[in-house]
């Protein structure tokens, strides 16, 4: 291997025949050599696996691997045990590199010889597209706080990482929500050299039909205001751009949401500690507000059944 970053791009798949396609093509037409791309086929059922055979055919840099189907962590995990990189790079079966993306990223690399790159793509909704929206943040800021207690986004595609911060880390396979923040946090802790990329280098589509935002069980909301809340126990919420408490806020909102009809259930696994209280009204806004009073209040979950079907 020579002096150019080596970069390995793990991209998992579950039934995404319709994208797939292009989603590797836009990695074999990157103008940048140096790189190998590992697909993970995670069980697919439909023509994902064959459409997988077809775009990597006389491409060496390509490896595929085919399993059970056991989810996007197990999936990703897989690759990790695989790659062969310096850096590593996680992109999903139905988005795109953009042009230039690799060259671009190996350039940010070499300048500022940093163990995570923090990147931005552009979302696209049907026929339209716009630049991904991320804080003003210095890389000083980013190296105090680390990027998530700093407001830049939770997608693994955000981040390019050094093999050497991720280490041991796995992506955690029991969780079905939030397993792209628990592992950022997991691996960009403060301390470390940060760098951005200005340039947008990854393009994410925003319409897919089965959002697994809007999709979550109740378990899963429940799952999502844990994380939530140990990220920001586990933080400096003083951090420039600091949005841990407004998305804590929110994860309790959803969880609301998903038991207003079940007030047993909502006081037995989702009731809020006098600390977990204390965190939300230091960033009062009308969901924290809400969650405050059915947490004081029980007789108003009740009445939040008719606010839920307005907001569904």
């Amino acid at each position: 291997m020579n002096n150019r970053i080596f970069i390995s791009i793990i991209m998992p798949a579950y039934n995404t025949e319709q994208y797939i396609g292009n989603a590797i093509s836009s990695v074999l037409k990157q103008n940048y050599e140096d790189y190998e791309l590992i697909i993970i086929d995670d069980g697919s059922t439909d023509g994902t696996f064959q459409r997988i055979q077809e775009a990597i055919c006389n491409h060496p840099q390509c490896k595929v691997f085919h399993k059970a189907n056991e989810g996007v962590s197990s999936a990703r995990n897989t690759g990790l045990s695989h790659c062969k990189g310096q850096y590593v790079y996680f992109m999903d079966s139905d988005d795109a590199l953009l042009p230039d993306a690799l060259q671009t990223l190996a350039a940010c690399v070499a300048d500022c010889k940093c163990d995570a790159l923090l990147v931005r793509g552009i979302l696209q909704l049907s026929n339209q597209t716009k630049k991904q929206k991320v804080p003003n943040v210095t890389n000083e800021n980013l190296s105090q706080y680390g990027p998530i207690a700093c407001g830049w986004p939770t997608f693994v595609w955000n981040i390019l990482f050094s093999k050497e911060i991720i280490g041991n880390n796995k992506f955690n396979e029991r969780i079905h929500i939030q397993e792209d923040t628990d592992f950022i946090f997991a691996t960009c802790k403060p301390g470390l050299v940060y760098g951005k990329c200005s340039k947008p280098i990854y393009a994410y589509r925003t319409d897919r039909q089965e959002s697994a935002l809007s999709t979550i069980s109740r378990n899963d909301a429940i799952n999502c205001k844990n994380i939530r809340y140990l990220i920001m126990v586990n933080s400096d919420i003083t951090a420039p751009h600091c949005k841990l408490v407004k998305e804590y806020g929110d994860a309790c909102f959803g969880v609301l949401r998903r038991t207003a009809s079940t007030p047993d259930l909502y006081y037995k696994e989702a009731h809020l500690t006098q600390k977990q209280k204390l965190y939300l009204k230091k960033r009062l806004s009308i969901k924290n507000a809400i969650v405050l009073l059915a947490n004081r209040y029980k007789f108003l979950i009740n009445m939040f059944k008719l606010l839920n079907y307005f907001l569904s």
